[in-house]
C-alpha cells in the first residue's frame, strides 16, 4: 500500500512500512506546479503501484483546476466584499493593498485583451522600493495617457489628463472608467 505525504511544493509517494517493522520506501514525489510524476531511480515500482500514482496525480491536477474555476465564479462576489470592506473601514495599509492590486489586474487584462503572450510583461516591474507606494490618480492617468498613446488600436484625441476623450477601438472612454474606478477607491 502507498503512502502520500504533503509538503509546501510536492507530494511525497512512499511504500507504507510493513508489519515486521520494516522501513518506509520512498518512491518518488509528485510536483504540486506541474502534476509531473518523479520516480525514484532506485525504487522498485510495480505497474499497479505506478497506475495508482498517476491516478493521484490526476485528481491533485483535477483538482487545482477545479479551485481555479472555483476561484473565478466567486471572484464577482468577493469582489464586492472587498469593495464594500474598503469603503466601510479597511485600515490605510489594506486601502493602499486593494488600490494596488486593482490597478495591477486592469493592467494584466488590458496587455491580455491587446494579444500579448501571457506572463510577458508590457514594461519591466516597478523597482521593490516602489512596489508598496499606491500611485496617484494623476499618475495612473498620466501612465493611462502614455500606454494609450503607444498604442496603435488606441484613438487619443487631446489629453486624458485635462479630462479630453480617449477611445479604445470607438467604444469605451477609459478615462471614464479609470476616474470612476479612482473616485471608487479613492
Amino acid at each position: 500500500m502507498l503512502h502520500y505525504r504533503q509538503r509546501p511544493k510536492e507530494v511525497i509517494v512512499s511504500r507504507q512500512p510493513a508489519a515486521d517493522g520494516t522501513a518506509a520506501i520512498r518512491l518518488g514525489t509528485i510536483s504540486k506546479a506541474s502534476f509531473k510524476v518523479e520516480i525514484a531511480a532506485e525504487a522498485k515500482v510495480t505497474s499497479e503501484e505506478r497506475q495508482e500514482i498517476d491516478s493521484v496525480a490526476a485528481i491533485y491536477r483535477s483538482a487545482a483546476t477545479s479551485h481555479r474555476q472555483w476561484s473565478a465564479l466567486k471572484f464577482p462576489e468577493t469582489t464586492g466584499e472587498v469593495l464594500e470592506h474598503y469603503e466601510s473601514g479597511a485600515t490605510e495599509f489594506e486601502k493602499d493593498l486593494i488600490r494596488t492590486t486593482v490597478v495591477r489586474a486592469a493592467r494584466k487584462m488590458r496587455v491580455r485583451g491587446a494579444g500579448a503572450e501571457p506572463g510577458k510583461a508590457e514594461t519591466p516591474p516597478p523597482p521593490k522600493a516602489a512596489q508598496s507606494a499606491v500611485p496617484s490618480p494623476e499618475a495612473i492617468a498620466s501612465a493611462l495617457y502614455e500606454t494609450l498613446a503607444r498604442d496603435r488600436r488606441a484613438k487619443v484625441e487631446g489629453d486624458p489628463r485635462k479630462a479630453q476623450k480617449t477611445q479604445l477601438n470607438g467604444e469605451w472612454d477609459l478615462l471614464a472608467v479609470a476616474r470612476a474606478l479612482m473616485m471608487k477607491l479613492a
